[in-house]
């Protein structure tokens, strides 16, 4: 297996658009976590969900954020063939726009709005644009991020 390369703050372009990995809402799972995490009726109950705005069980956001950051991670940031030499996270802000429903196909996408170099050395800002998008273009999630990325040495 070869030897990953690793993409730093150098190698992020501004503007350029990412699709994270395929990941599916599986209603089990769904269940699961709001029964452990974020049990309100909507995501527990059918009987109350189907008199809901929503006719059905829907994903806590919580859930859908776990989605987000598998197809995200897996796909944009921490590919295993070429990570990204996070740091970490400076801040986020999300809005949730549309539910995240049992057996959607969801995908992170990610384009790189502004990156500077940090007052520290060794490390540059990036602020990022983020989305998790249904299979029929709705978006659940959409966040505006900024990161600390390494400098290439």
């Amino acid at each position: 297996m070869a030897e990953p390369i690793i993409r730093y703050f150098e190698d992020l372009v501004i503007g350029e658009k990412v699709w994270g990995v395929e990941e599916v809402a599986d209603l089990d799972e769904m269940v699961k976590y709001a029964q452990r995490y974020d049990p309100w009726p909507i995501h527990i109950d059918e009987a109350f969900a189907r008199e809901s705005v929503f006719g059905e069980l829907i994903g806590s956001s919580g859930y859908a954020i776990g989605l987000w950051y598998s197809s995200g991670g897996r796909g944009i940031w921490n590919r295993s063939d070429s990570p990204v030499a996070l740091i970490g996270g400076i801040e986020m802000k999300a809005k949730f726009l549309n539910p995240l429903r049992a057996g959607d196909r969801v995908r992170t996408s990610s384009v790189i709005e502004a990156k500077r170099l940090s007052s520290k050395p060794g490390r540059g800002i990036v602020e990022e644009t983020s989305e998790l998008v249904n299979q029929s273009g709705d978006v659940i999630i959409t966040a505006h991020m900024v990161y600390l990325i390494a400098t290439r040495p």
